[in-house]
C-alpha cells in the first residue's frame, strides 16, 4: 500500500463518516446509504491493507497527549442513530473487529428522522434506549447528536445550550455512563455552539469539515471523511489513504487538495466560524 503524504510527516487518524448502512429507499437519501454488502467489503479492507481501527477514547486520549496511536489509524463513526446501525452495521463490525462510535440524537430515542423527511428521505426508524445499551455492551463508542438535531449556527444561545448540554446527560442516564463526544448536526455551527460543547464537558467534537485528524488539532473541531453510495473500493482506499472525502485531482477539488497539503505540513488549521 501506497501511504499518503501524512502517512510519511506524522501520525494521523481518518475519521470515516457513515449515516445509512442499508440500501437507499430514495433519491434524495442515495448519497448518504451506503450498502450492507459494501459496508462489509470496506470494513475487511481496512483489516486486509493494514490499517488499524481505533475509537474515540483512543484519539481523545491521543490528541490530548495521553496515549498514543498506531499508524494508519482509522476510526469509523455513525451519525444519527438509525436501527440499521444495531440490526445491519454491529454484526458487521463484529466480524471485522472494527470499534465504532456511533452519535445518537438523545431527545428522538425510539422516534424516528423527522427532521429530514421534508427533504425527501424515507422514513428511518431510530435506536431506542434498549438498543443504546446493547451497542455499549458490544464495545460500541456513543456520543452525542444534539438533543433534536437542530441546526446549532441558526438557533439561539439558551436552545444551543439546551441541545449540547441536556443531551450529554440525558444519554448519560440513559446509559449509565460518561458520554464524551459530540457530532455538530449538519457539521455547522458558530462560537456560542463550540463554547457549549466545551463548557458541557465533551473530550472530542466532530464536523463535516474534509481531512485527516492530527496532534494539534482542536479537539472540539475535528474533522471527518465522509464515505458515499458510490464509493467502490478503489475510491474508499484513495479516501482513507489520503484522509479526504474527493480526493480526485478535478478543477473543484484542487482548491481542497491543496489546502489538505498545508494541513498535512501542519501550516493550515480549521478555523472556527464566529
Amino acid at each position: 500500500m501506497t501511504p499518503g503524504p501524512a502517512d510519511r510527516g506524522g501520525r494521523r487518524c481518518v475519521v470515516l463518516m457513515y449515516h445509512v448502512i442499508d440500501t437507499p429507499a430514495t433519491e434524495a437519501e442515495r448519497q448518504w446509504c451506503c450498502e450492507p454488502w459494501r459496508f462489509g467489503e470496506q470494513m475487511r479492507w481496512l483489516r486486509d491493507s493494514g490499517h488499524v481501527p481505533v475509537g474515540m477514547d483512543t484519539v481523545a486520549a491521543w490528541l490530548d497527549g495521553r496515549g498514543e496511536l498506531p499508524r494508519n489509524a482509522v476510526c469509523v463513526t455513525f451519525d444519527d442513530g438509525t436501527r440499521c446501525l444495531r440490526e445491519t452495521a454491529l454484526p458487521i463490525l463484529r466480524e471485522f473487529d472494527v470499534p465504532a462510535t456511533a452519535y445518537v440524537v438523545a431527545g428522538l430515542l425510539g422516534a424516528d428522522n423527522d427532521w429530514l423527511r421534508a427533504d425527501g428521505w424515507s422514513r428511518r426508524a431510530l435506536l431506542d434506549a434498549a438498543d443504546l445499551r446493547a451497542l455499549r455492551d458490544s464495545g460500541v463508542t456513543l456520543g452525542s447528536h444534539s438533543l433534536t438535531h437542530a441546526d446549532l449556527s441558526r438557533v439561539d444561545d439558551d436552545a444551543i445550550r439546551r441541545e449540547v448540554a441536556d443531551s450529554r446527560t440525558r444519554l448519560e442516564d440513559t446509559l449509565g455512563a460518561a458520554v464524551d463526544h459530540f457530532a455538530y448536526p449538519f457539521g455547522r455551527l458558530r462560537r456560542h455552539a463550540y463554547d457549549a460543547v466545551r463548557e458541557a464537558g465533551y473530550r472530542t467534537a466532530v464536523t463535516v469539515a474534509d481531512g485527516a485528524v492530527r496532534r494539534g488539532d482542536d479537539p472540539l473541531l475535528l474533522s471527518r471523511v465522509e464515505v458515499y453510495h458510490w464509493d467502490d473500493l478503489e475510491r474508499f482506499g484513495r479516501k482513507v489513504r489520503w484522509g479526504a472525502a474527493d480526493p480526485e485531482l478535478s478543477a473543484r477539488s484542487l482548491k481542497r487538495v491543496a489546502r489538505r497539503l498545508l494541513q498535512f505540513g501542519g501550516i493550515h488549521r480549521p478555523r472556527l466560524p464566529a
